[in-house]
């Protein structure tokens, strides 16, 4: 994957979640407590990792556990935020399974970021 997908992705996903967010804002009376909390986690998690997903963009071509570090991080949004936020908003239970793949795939980026970061002597 090049960097400039993952820029592109960083851009539409980062608006987007602003957008929701504001849309979130004025639905709260249409969600359940529990789904509008679990929205709130969600698109706080995707946020957090969009940050750090361009933290290590930035060593994406400079070691092989920055690009693991991106991957990481852009999987874990798509099925840890993704997946909650389907659930949430659409009432389909059956996307919950891959969650804690994502939760995996976030847990991996950080870990793959530290040792690039290491690498760097940052």
């Amino acid at each position: 994957m090049s960097r400039m997908l993952i820029a592109a992705f960083i851009g539409i996903v980062g608006a987007s979640l602003v957008l929701f967010s504001a849309w979130l804002s004025h639905q709260t009376t249409s969600f359940s407590a529990d789904a509008t909390s679990n929205l709130i986690i969600a698109i706080s998690f995707a946020f957090i990792h969009l940050l750090a997903l361009v933290a290590s963009l930035t060593y994406y071509q400079q070691h092989w556990s920055a690009k693991l570090a991106c991957y990481g991080f852009l999987i874990g949004i798509l099925l840890f935020s993704g997946s909650i936020i389907i659930k949430s908003v659409f009432a389909i239970s059956l996307v919950a399974g891959v969650t804690p793949l994502g939760g995996i795939a976030y847990t991996l980026g950080w870990l793959s970021l530290a040792i690039a970061l290491g690498k760097h002597h940052l």
